[in-house]
């Protein structure tokens, strides 16, 4: 056999078993075991698995297209884009390969499509009615698949996202309560209104329950819609499904609020079925509401934090955000989003993804239970308890001042010199205190409501004498403000972090829109 002979051979092996490596995607059966066999593909053909990979584009299995698209994902980026956009836009092709051409383009490769890619094609709804089936066939094993798809549709044209949603309506009632409670919390209100109207049109318990489930989150203008559209069905003799207590499984972790009140909660979700146990971390405040939302999936009981008793603290969760979490009854989590929604609803910032997939765990259920411990905590008559205790305590390391006053002070204490003293720093605490006190930027009745917040959780945390100290504190911030422990306290921890981020050239961030 002649060198050139053998050459072909070898080139043909390679290709055949290239192609037979990305047809194997469609064997996988989970969200991880497709990212494998791709990152494998990737690893061992590189580049060359780019021409295979659009030669798979007309497949019109759902699980192959997820696997292309992390594959494609994987590979060199400017080559399987350039790739991806001709197919896309080639005529020649059958509007299933462009279709599956333009999703990977738009949910891996964050390319937003253009009206050149879909000229030629089918009617627009056709083409949206079997990219919404293709998404609920994916879902069945990415459960978390219609946060990035959702997001990922708002960011197209109007006429697309209303396209998309008025398909909905066409699809079987099972398949459209999920899609269509999704559609109803857009933001754009005639997406919103359409979709509200084709729920409430839909008449079965599930989509009845969707809807109960959505009202307390809705903005005001379509919540009274949703109340008139839910009384409707029930005087029609269309069965509302019963409102309950949350169900078992259902936990919340909370950490200990900082000095705008605000937290993150983790919930967690039990699995149901196939369905993996999902989580749902927020990051609010009264303030500013809700401010971050991020869900995951877990494969197993050993990625989510080991269940514990009703208030015991969780020993450390770095990786969830905050190094202190406390094990806390599920209404607590829903009553502290219950208190900061209103502040999100009334602006005109949209609602996250991940919440909007996941605030069913949090609504569908009878409304929040009021607190289960008292937060009457009264001092002793004769003697009020000092706050060294609670200062010291783990709760407090977001209370702290972080201003530009606070930075132009760290800043010129670190050009000079000389070692600043224990005791000069002490004055420069006290004078910085008094400067953001005569500059009014420190919102004192925030502070007493953030001392609220921090006392009730303190109370579940069983720690009565630490909330008695919160108590003490609330009670004195207005009586010589300049002179108080807590206020001096959180002078004194924000200017000795803002030294200590300027020292290291970082920029001071978590918890995200949270301190003073």
């Amino acid at each position: 056999m002649s060198d050139s002979s053998s050459k072909i051979i070898t080139t043909f092996q390679d290709r055949l078993a290239l192609e037979t490596a990305v047809k194997s995607l469609a064997n996988t059966t989970t969200a991880a075991e497709i990212r494998q066999r791709a990152a494998e593909i990737a690893a061992k053909f590189g580049d060359r698995a780019i021409p295979v990979l659009v030669g798979q584009l007309n497949t019109t299995d759902p699980q192959m297209r997820g696997g292309l698209g992390m594959l494609a994902a994987m590979l060199d980026y400017e080559k399987t884009t350039a790739a991806l956009r001709a197919a896309a836009r080639n005529r020649a092709l059958d509007d299933q390969a462009r279709l599956t051409a333009i999703t990977i383009l738009d949910r891996y490769l964050n390319i937003v499509p253009d009206e050149e890619m879909y000229m030629g094609m089918g009617a627009p709804e056709e083409a949206a009615l079997r990219s919404l089936r293709e998404v609920l066939t994916d879902q069945q094993t990415d459960a978390l698949v219609l946060v990035e798809y959702f997001r990922q549709l708002e960011l197209q044209p109007l006429d697309v996202q209303l396209t998309m949603a008025r398909a909905a309506r066409r699809l079987e009632a099972a398949e459209a309560v999920p899609l269509l409670r999704m559609f109803v919390q857009s933001p754009t209100h005639l997406i919103a209104q359409e979709s509200l109207q084709a729920l409430t049109a839909l008449g079965t318990p599930a989509a009845a329950g969707a809807l109960q489930g959505l009202i307390p989150t809705l903005r005001p203008d379509l919540r009274a819609t949703a109340e008139r559209a839910l009384q409707k069905l029930r005087l029609s003799g269309s069965t509302v499904p019963t409102l309950r207590p949350p169900a078992e499984g259902f936990r919340c972790l909370a950490t200990p609020p900082d000095s705008r009140g605000g937290q993150y909660l983790l919930f967690i979700l039990p699995p149901d079925g196939d369905t993996p146990s999902l989580t749902l971390r927020l990051a609010l405040n009264p303030v500013d509401g809700l401010i971050e939302a991020v869900a995951s999936a877990a494969d197993g009981p050993a990625d989510l934090p080991e269940p514990l008793a009703v208030g015991a603290l969780h020993a450390s969760l770095i990786d969830v955000g905050h190094h202190l979490w406390l094990e806390a009854p599920y209404d607590y989590g829903r009553r502290r989003v219950q208190a900061c929604l209103p502040v999100s609803l009334e602006s005109s910032r949209p609602l996250s993804h991940a919440y909007r997939f996941l605030n069913w765990a949090l609504w569908q259920w009878t409304p929040p239970a009021p607190q289960v411990v008292t937060l009457e905590v009264k001092p002793a008559a004769k003697s009020k308890p000092g706050l060294k205790e609670l200062l010291n305590y783990p709760a407090l390391s977001g209370w702290y001042l972080s201003t530009p006053q606070v930075f132009k002070l760290a800043d010129q204490l670190l050009s000079e010199a000389e070692r600043v003293t224990a005791q000069r720093f002490e004055r420069v605490v006290m004078r910085l205190l008094a400067s953001e006190l005569a500059a009014g930027t420190l919102d004192l009745p925030a502070i007493a409501d953030a001392l609220v917040t921090l006392k009730e959780w303190l109370l579940l945390a069983g720690r009565r004498d630490l909330a008695l100290q919160a108590q003490t504190a609330s009670d004195s911030l207005t009586a010589s403000p300049e002179e108080n422990p807590l206020l001096l306290h959180m002078a004194n921890l924000g200017l000795r972090i803002a030294m200590i981020t300027q020292a290291r050239g970082l920029l001071q961030g978590w918890p995200p829109g949270a301190n003073v």
